[in-house]
């Protein structure tokens, strides 16, 4: 299965556009593109993105002042960007402790640039300002970004773009050629990866055949890999990866996220690992695909360091 594909599923959530709904589309665009995660990252924070790593992006983040559109978790810490379109509230003041107090971590993608939020907060010198509290902060279009998508030579790109438009106008827009090599009809497949390519040896095969049959079903399979059993290795299956199911090593959300809460918080980035975050929004658990299946205690190794360094 392609990313094509695969965003074409995501679409049919897109019927019936508004902020909140373009925005979970931007998101799985990033889910199944990485080179879309890195542009999007690269322009909203421009500067400030240079030289930065940029892991995985979540949606709606709980935090210490509410939940956040994106929140971009990288080697140097958690980015955040904002939208608005309808909406006329800022809260950007109350989102400063979870980014360390660093202003340049917030961004705010908006509609247009016409003065119209509440609780003081005014358009000038290209900056979203509130005088009253002393703060500033940068800011994009959202039609700046669809613009730069529909330029691209990606198709998923494209029709992102033409969705950023038709959200902030509400009209029909005539850009043909965007759709029309999109085949909604195509038969999608999953192919699941079979368990005994990654499982070591000494379990290579299912004792019990009750197991077998789940893990064929797509279940997850695995186990801990580490005596602290903090660290799990196993397969998962997730419909945003086009190998269906995936070797991964994974740990606990707090764990996960106690890293970048740190104000001197700087990693060198993975080299056996790609951060994905969390598969299921229910769980606990943070995960990391392995980039090759024969370097499973390098990827251990490496994620066992990144929990216990110091920052």
């Amino acid at each position: 299965m392609n990313n094509s594909v695969l965003f074409q599923w995501m679409m049919a959530y897109g019927l019936k556009m508004n902020e909140n709904r373009l925005s979970d589309i931007v998101w799985s665009l990033c889910q199944v593109d990485r080179g879309f995660l890195e542009f999007f990252f690269k322009f909203a924070f421009g500067e400030e993105a240079k030289g930065v790593i940029v892991y995985f992006s979540e949606r709606e983040v709980p935090q210490e002042g509410g939940r956040n559109d994106f929140v971009f978790y990288t080697n140097q810490g958690e980015y955040i960007l904002e939208s608005k379109i309808n909406d006329t509230v800022i809260k950007a003041d109350s989102y400063l402790v979870d980014v360390n107090m660093d202003s340049k971590r917030i961004r705010y993608i908006l509609a247009d640039d016409t003065n119209k939020y509440a609780y003081g907060w005014k358009i000038e010198n290209d900056r979203i300002t509130n005088e009253k509290d002393q703060l500033s902060f940068a800011y994009i279009l959202w039609e700046d970004f669809a613009n730069k998508l529909l330029n691209k030579e990606r198709k998923e790109w494209n029709l992102l773009g033409a969705l950023i438009i038709q959200t902030l106008y509400q009209k029909e827009i005539k850009i043909k050629d965007v759709f029309e090599n999109f085949n909604f009809s195509e038969p999608h497949e999953v192919y699941i990866v079979q368990h005994e390519k990654f499982l070591p040896r000494k379990i290579k095969t299912f004792a019990d055949k009750q197991l077998e049959d789940k893990w064929n079903e797509g279940n997850d399979y695995g186990y801990f890999i580490n005596e602290s059993k903090s660290i799990w290795y196993g397969s998962v299956y997730t419909p945003t990866d086009s190998e269906g199911a995936i070797l991964v090593l994974a740990i606990k959300e707090d764990v996960f996220k106690y890293r970048f809460k740190s104000p001197n918080f700087k990693h060198k980035g993975f080299e056996y690992l790609i951060p994905i975050g969390r598969i299921n929004c229910i769980e606990g658990w943070y995960y990391f695909k392995l980039t090759n299946r024969d370097k499973v205690e390098q990827a251990r190794k490496e994620l066992e360091d990144f929990v216990s360094e110091k920052y």
